[in-house]
């Protein structure tokens, strides 16, 4: 019995577990999904304002307030430990 082994056999059984391989991979990531959205639903069913992201940790009165004492922004972050664009964000938002 002789195997008919070319190229073109070859590509075509390759490309067919490429595709299992891709409709696993998206099968699985619908399942994530739709998994999170459930946990969102949840949550917010919970607590009304729950899911809105994660609190802020920089003071930005404080940014604002050191920014018009030091009038420079790397002395801002080398004061409070954070970088210079933590520190150009908040002055954007606050202005």
């Amino acid at each position: 019995m002789k195997t008919d082994f070319t190229l073109m056999n070859f590509i075509l059984d390759v490309g067919e577990k490429l595709f299992t391989l891709l409709l696993l991979d998206y099968r699985f990531l619908e399942i994530i999904r739709s998994r999170r959205a459930e946990g969102i639903a949840r949550a917010r069913a919970r607590e009304r304002n729950a899911y809105k992201g994660r609190r802020a940790t920089i003071d930005r009165a404080e940014i604002n307030k050191l920014y018009a004492e030091l009038k420079s922004v790397s002395k801002v972050s080398k004061a409070m430990n954070i970088c210079r664009n933590s520190v150009y964000r908040n002055l954007e938002k606050v202005a």
